[in-house]
């Protein structure tokens, strides 16, 4: 069954907790554990990444998501509790996906807070930027999914939220436990 696979890659495979915000400080961690392994000349063939988090850093979630996919790692990611936001991309970067049957998935339009007084061109450069990103984050949902861009548009304007069973009929997750 789904839950003895993941018994048995808790068990056997070095576990990273991700639970919190998509920072730069879980993202160094993460990146000091594998620097550890590799030192040591233990690099795992596979590595554990325990998630639950709100989201947070988009940028940072797309470094960790290049970072593991040219570093060859084999990651698994497994959801535990809320991914929401940029902590979806984190989740995608696994190439084995395991769900919790109580989590829950976020994909929603990038927010940005704005602080200060803004000139007209200040307000078309952030407008710029952030459509990129969107752009770049849809991409990573869409390739790393099932969901054709067009859904995709409709779920992130929607700011939806959905269950492990429908992010495994999107793609998202592969297995729920």
């Amino acid at each position: 069954t789904s839950a003895q696979k993941l018994l048995k890659l808790l068990r056997d495979y070095p576990v990273f907790h991700w639970l919190g915000d998509v920072d730069e400080v879980h993202y160094m961690l993460f990146m000091e554990v594998v620097r550890q392994y590799t030192e040591q000349n233990r690099w795992p063939r596979k590595v554990v990444l325990y998630l639950n988090s709100f989201g947070g850093d988009l940028g940072v979630a797309e470094a960790f998501y290049d970072y593991v996919r040219a570093s060859g790692l084999h990651l698994v990611t497994v959801a535990a509790g809320d991914v929401e936001s940029a902590a979806v991309v984190l989740f995608l970067s696994g190439e084995e996906r395991y769900a919790s049957q109580f989590s829950s998935f976020l994909i929603h339009d990038p927010v940005l807070g704005m602080h200060g007084e803004l000139t007209i061109r200040d307000i078309k450069l952030t407008s710029l930027h952030v459509s990129s990103m969107h752009e770049r984050y849809l991409a990573i949902l869409s390739r790393a999914s099932c969901i054709i861009k067009e859904e995709l548009d409709r779920i992130s304007e929607d700011a939806s939220s959905f269950s492990a069973e429908r992010a495994k009929e999107l793609g998202i997750a592969h297995e729920i436990f």
